[in-house]
């Protein structure tokens, strides 16, 4: 059987790994990233909203970040997995944001790619 402290390392671990680089992507290159989301949200409900979709993805993928790393650092420090059980739940409603915005755009395949990452989400949930 799994120790919940190791599947929350390599949880933890997945998390920074996807988070840091999705959060940084986008506040590095902010313009490309707006000029990229807003002709293909342009026929949906976030139409003139997608500059606030924008911040609240990136708010949620900074806080997941940042929740990941202090988390890895908690297991590891003290084997506490409170940090990691809330980065997972941030993780699922940066996922679950992101599925929103591919449905909308009708990127079916985008959104079923997106479902690997949140049965990750899941596992974390059942064994954390």
């Amino acid at each position: 059987m799994l120790h919940p402290e190791l599947f929350a390392i390599l949880l933890m671990l997945f998390t920074c790994i996807t988070f840091v680089i999705s959060s940084y992507e986008k506040i590095a290159d902010w313009e490309g990233t707006l000029q990229w989301m807003t002709p293909l949200f342009e026929k949906t409900i976030l139409k003139n909203k997608v500059l606030w979709a924008l911040y609240i993805l990136v708010f949620f993928e900074v806080i997941t970040a940042a929740l990941g790393i202090a988390g890895l650092f908690r297991i590891l420090w003290s084997n506490d997995l409170d940090l990691a059980k809330l980065a997972n739940l941030t993780a699922g409603i940066s996922y679950l944001l992101m599925l929103i915005g591919q449905r909308l755009v009708k990127d079916f395949e985008g959104a079923k790619n997106l479902v690997i990452y949140f049965i990750t989400c899941l596992l974390g949930v059942v064994y954390i």
